[in-house]
């Protein structure tokens, strides 16, 4: 049976992944990091043929087409 927890690598690349996003703030890359990490890890215990960037891609697609954005302009608010 294949692991389906992420490594330290993957992990870091999910920060740059926010980071080139448009997150600067780390507690919302901390908190998108988590939701990412275990949206990914549920995606690839039920399909394990997929790769982590297919399922990054289907989990950030999730968010619509702005992205992370609306969730920043809720956070600026705060």
């Amino acid at each position: 049976m294949k692991n389906n927890t992420l490594s330290q690598n993957d992990i870091d690349f999910l920060f740059q992944f926010c980071t080139k996003h448009g997150v600067k703030y780390y507690d919302v890359q901390v908190e998108l990091v988590d939701h990412l990490a275990s949206a990914i890890e549920a995606e690839m215990a039920n399909k394990p043929n997929l790769l982590f960037e297919d399922c990054l891609q289907k989990e950030y697609k999730s968010f619509g087409k702005v992205g992370f954005s609306k969730l920043l302009s809720e956070r600026k608010k705060a």
